[in-house]
């Protein structure tokens, strides 16, 4: 149902036929409230650099020819407000429902944005911020490529620095458990184990030291057990990416920077933006931009996270040329932010603004980092199986691999319908047992419309205005998509499915469903869920 073509070919006349289809696209908007109208038209938008032209003319051409698709075209100041002719328009719904179709029409230029997402630590449990990360990089992956953009997944990895080389050392000298089921949450014990230990024994500081040497050094003895510990760290996370159907277009770790990271060091000091400071590599930024002085290299020649980041940046640049540079961390990195897209400008580099810092707000379980009332590391996946574990007690006939796929949606949906900024509390008790509406009440909706039987509505007969109602948020599906890509907030398309099922309900409610209604609902509800990144199998 493409009403932005409909109004440009309506305006298709001698007098107006330079209005594009984009010019048309940024001027139509859906009216919130159905009462007023469905669309609205902005002259001001439409008419720029075009003041010769008279509304009058514009709303002569959308009445003679939109009469069959709109039942009226009203001029209100330099707004045109139009309202469809509604037995029509649920006639279109339920016929894309009918193909499970919901185009979106894209009259923009296409752009290309990469997508840093997820970026756990290796040797580490996921955190809920990377978990976050990852549920909100992948549904703006989806609505990205649903608008016809193009878009590439990263996965940055933490797979470098001195902490490795106090896990390798703890681990040649601890070991792993015999039962140890999930090896980050061994090595993070190894990693506690260590600094536990080297309180009583500094020599243990010294030795880690010594192996992170060999280790820059490519000692291929060393090299051998940071790649083995690597590959283990990254399988527990790649079966959390097979739960959760996420995938990448490209997964490197900073290390695959550290050689690159000698040539940008000299070309940041040929540059002349740096500066020595007690044997330290630093760059500083003009006082009125706020932004504090970035460490470049240590005293000691190590690169350091941010240089790494300069390094993998650059080369994201020449690899996709992205429009749109987007990084989904955590709120308190917006310093390293400013820092790095601060020296790209200053080294030359006029994308630098193209990188856009997606904060996250603060991640807690039950008020605390992802652990347990005891202290305890709780990895994402145990997470998920406690939240399994939960809804089986709910429903004791759920098998084990439906309990984990219904609770990896129950925590994803949680995550989204959050805006990023907001601080994220998860607590698995109030996520099963919750009083608001979660997904496990939207999923059984959408069951049991799959298993009524709903008379079909009479010919004639006049669509009241709850149902009206209904199909008027239906038809506002692009415009949600539109929004939650503008704003890089997928908790739009989250709370249009909430939307979406409240309206519904209260059709039920009212016995004023029917089976056009059902159609659209089931299958329009679907295609949301999916674009929220949920394996919903309806």
């Amino acid at each position: 149902m493409d009403i932005v073509h409909s109004v440009y070919q309506a305006l298709q006349s001698d007098r107006l036929d330079y209005f594009s289809q984009a010019r048309v696209d940024c001027a139509l908007t859906w009216c919130a409230n159905s009462d007023t109208a469905d669309y609205k038209l902005d002259l001001n938008r439409l008419m720029a650099n075009h003041s010769d032209l008279d509304e009058t003319s514009i709303v002569s051409e959308l009445e003679k020819n939109l009469s069959d698709q709109f039942a009226t075209v009203v001029l209100v100041g330099d707004q045109i407000y139009l309202s469809l002719s509604r037995q029509d328009a649920l006639d279109q719904l339920n016929k894309m429902a009918e193909g499970s179709d919901w185009p979106y029409y894209n009259y923009q230029d296409q752009e290309t944005y990469t997508i840093d997402m997820s970026s756990p630590n290796l040797g580490k449990t996921m955190t809920l911020t990377h978990l976050r990360s990852t549920t909100i990089g992948q549904s703006l992956f989806l609505l990205l490529n649903k608008m016809g953009q193009q878009a590439f997944r990263i996965n940055h990895l933490g797979d470098w620095g001195i902490r490795f080389a106090r896990l390798i050392l703890a681990y040649e000298t601890w070991g792993l458990p015999d039962d140890c089921a999930n090896p980050n949450v061994a090595f993070v014990d190894l990693q506690n184990r260590f600094y536990e230990e080297s309180e009583f024994n500094p020599d243990l500081d010294t030795k880690a030291a010594v192996v992170f040497n060999r280790l820059s050094h490519h000692d291929s003895e060393i090299e051998v057990i940071w790649k083995e510990l690597c590959e283990r760290s990254y399988q527990q996370f790649a079966e959390l990416y097979d739960l959760m159907g996420v995938s990448f277009e490209s997964i490197k770790g900073e290390s695959a920077y550290n050689e690159e990271t000698v040539a940008l060091r000299q070309a940041l000091v040929d540059s002349g933006i740096t500066k020595r400071d007690l044997d330290a590599l630093t760059v500083t930024f003009p006082i009125e931009s706020g932004i504090p002085a970035a460490l470049i290299q240590t005293r000691e020649n190590d690169s350091l996270y941010l240089t790494r980041d300069l390094a993998a940046a650059i080369e994201r640049q020449r690899d996709f040329a992205a429009d749109y540079n987007l990084y989904i961390v955590g709120n308190e990195q917006a310093t390293h932010f400013d820092q790095l897209k601060g020296i790209l400008s200053m080294l030359g580099y006029d994308w630098s603004d193209s990188i856009d810092h997606l904060a996250l707000g603060f991640n807690s379980y039950k008020g605390r980092r992802l652990i347990n009332s005891h202290g305890e590391v709780i990895s994402v996946r145990r997470l998920f199986d406690k939240v399994a574990w939960r809804l089986k007690k709910l429903d004791p006939t759920l098998g084990d691999d439906e309990a984990v796929r219904l609770a990896v949606n129950l925590v994803t949906f949680e995550s989204l319908k959050n805006d990023r900024l907001e601080p994220f509390d998860l607590n698995t008790n109030d996520l099963v047992f919750s009083e608001e509406e979660n997904i496990l009440d939207i999923l059984q909706s959408v069951e049991q419309v799959s298993s009524m039987r709903t008379k079909e509505r009479e010919t004639g007969a006049v669509i009241t205005h709850e149902q009206w109602q209904f199909a008027h948020l239906a038809l506002s599906y692009p415009y949600q998509i539109r929004q939650a890509v503008a704003n890089f907030e997928p908790s739009i398309i989250a709370d249009y499915v909430i939307s979406l099922y409240k309206a519904y309900e209260e059709l039920l409610v009212k016995q004023m469903t029917s089976q056009q209604i059902d159609n659209i609902y089931k299958s329009l509800l679907c295609e949301m869920l999916t674009l929220l990144g949920l394996q919903v199998d309806l």
